[in-house]
């Protein structure tokens, strides 16, 4: 992680240091959003995407390290489907 500063002009422009703007690959007039954490009293900026697929590709990549996500997939299935055969029976029982 690289701390670099930036400056708040009399205008409350903000200049972008040029390290920021290439790690974020930003050009004149691109827009960019500011994500604010209150809790930490924090301010993040990010590049706004141009889609919001595209923001949060991958967002979840690493939550399941040790498990193959379809392993795990197949695995939530089967539970939901053993939850979901002994209400889907009563009701069948009660319709005759």
């Amino acid at each position: 992680m690289t701390l670099v500063t930036g400056r708040l002009s009399r205008k409350n422009q903000i200049v972008v240091p040029r390290k920021a703007r290439e790690v974020l690959r930003l050009q004149a007039g691109d827009q960019v959003q500011f994500v604010i954490d209150g809790h930490e009293q924090r301010v993040y900026l990010q590049g706004k995407p141009t889609t919001y697929t595209e923001r949060y590709f991958g967002i979840a990549r690493g939550l399941l390290p040790d498990t193959e996500v379809n392993t795990w997939l197949d695995n939530l299935r089967q539970e939901w489907d053993q939850r979901a055969l002994p209400s889907l029976s009563a009701r069948a029982g009660k319709s005759r």
